[in-house]
């Protein structure tokens, strides 16, 4: 799932000045439904978008994160599924791991931070290593802390230990960009699954009634071009 989705969800809950509950995959281990690195974002109102779990865990996060939200402490939740009996959970996973996540709050008082931060690493164009801190020793190091690395951004999430201390670095990427050359009608089912998936879409035609389709208004740009002009007026490096 693009992290788009997570994003444009934050803005509307931080505008309607809703407390957030941040999950984040830390760690896992065996075959699992996320990652490290994937997100899932839950309101007071237990409502959430992302997936962590298929649907299988998300439930219980949200049961989970109403501690969170009243504590205001982060919380690490663990779940392994790696036992052959599903008797505990009875949620007929088809994954069978582990995986750890870091519960945390953001909300008006913090600025929404570090979420805000986050989102604004999501909306960039360039890949970027970030780093979570998920447990610490250092007063100065608070649990849950985000900040850039100054590495270069890794194919995969690993955790660094140092003592007692931990934090997980990942790279986030910018979501997909798909470019359409001609705004006729077969465009208009591609823009649609396109943005199911969070993709980000120009649309480019020289036909400006074609262009002003509404079924075309989900796309992020649409832009009027001849095609003589297209070398110089795409930005094909985003592609």
């Amino acid at each position: 799932m693009s992290n788009r989705f997570l994003v444009e969800q934050f803005d509307l809950w931080r505008d309607a000045g809703d407390d957030l509950i941040l999950a984040t995959v830390i760690e896992t281990d065996g075959s699992t439904y996320s990652k490290a690195g994937r997100h899932l974002l839950i309101n007071r109102q237990k409502q959430y978008v992302g997936l962590v779990g298929g649907g299988c865990l998300e439930g219980d996060l949200v049961l989970q994160a109403e501690e969170v939200l009243q504590s205001g402490q982060p919380r690490i939740i663990s779940y392994d599924m790696r036992n052959d009996a599903d008797d505990l959970w009875g949620m007929g996973l088809g994954c069978r791991g582990m995986m750890r996540l870091l519960l945390q709050r953001a909300d008006a008082g913090s600025g929404w931070q570090p979420l805000q931060q986050l989102t604004d690493w999501m909306r960039s164009d360039q890949v970027v290593a970030v780093s979570l801190v998920t447990a610490s020793t250092d007063p100065q190091l608070a649990v849950g802390s985000l900040q850039l690395e100054n590495s270069t951004p890794a194919p995969t999430a690993v955790i660094a230990r140092a003592g007692e201390s931990e934090k997980l670095i990942w790279s986030i990427k910018p979501w997909p960009r798909l470019l359409i050359l001609g705004a006729g009608p077969d465009t208009h089912p591609v823009v649609a699954l396109a943005r199911l998936l969070g993709w980000h879409i120009t649309v480019a035609d020289h036909r400006p009634e074609l262009l002003g389709a509404e079924s075309l208004e989900q796309a992020d740009e649409r832009i009027e071009v001849n095609r003589d002009e297209l070398q110089n007026a795409l930005p094909w490096t985003s592609y």
